[in-house]
């Protein structure tokens, strides 16, 4: 076993995990339930989830993922298959990670498109994700 390549896929897996289920649940669970409080203590909570150590943790996680899976890449041979649909999804899904992760390196606020854009991104990677596992279209 190439154990090298074990331990970065496993990190690439951890740090995704961990960066879409933090997202997951900030917007299915918790920012539902902050609705529920008055208002200016609901913004404050957000806020909080949104800076200091949430933001950092969010940070590193979304940074190990996109660092791990170009590493992934470069480890398994992807630039010899640029010319094939794995290579094609390999260099959008890194275009779509990166923007993602650029996405929340901006502490400034952003419209709600684009919030939605980021969001909606996640289930895009994903899938990208399993169509690499299984060698592309």
């Amino acid at each position: 076993m190439d154990w090298d390549l074990f331990v970065v896929h496993w990190l690439h897996v951890a740090f995704g995990i961990f960066w879409a289920g933090s997202i997951a649940f900030t917007r299915v669970t918790l920012f539902p339930a902050l609705a529920t409080l008055p208002k200016e203590q609901a913004v404050a909570a957000r806020n909080t989830l949104l800076t200091g150590n949430a933001k950092r943790i969010t940070l590193i996680t979304a940074a190990g993922t996109v660092i791990t899976g170009i590493l992934r890449g470069l480890m398994t041979g992807v630039l010899d298959q640029l010319d094939t649909s794995y290579g094609w999804i390999y260099m959008l899904s890194g275009v779509i990670a990166i923007l993602m992760f650029l996405f929340l390196l901006d502490w400034s606020p952003k419209p709600a498109v684009l919030r939605h854009i980021y969001l909606a991104a996640f289930p895009v990677l994903f899938t990208m994700m399993v169509l690499m596992r299984f060698g592309g279209f």
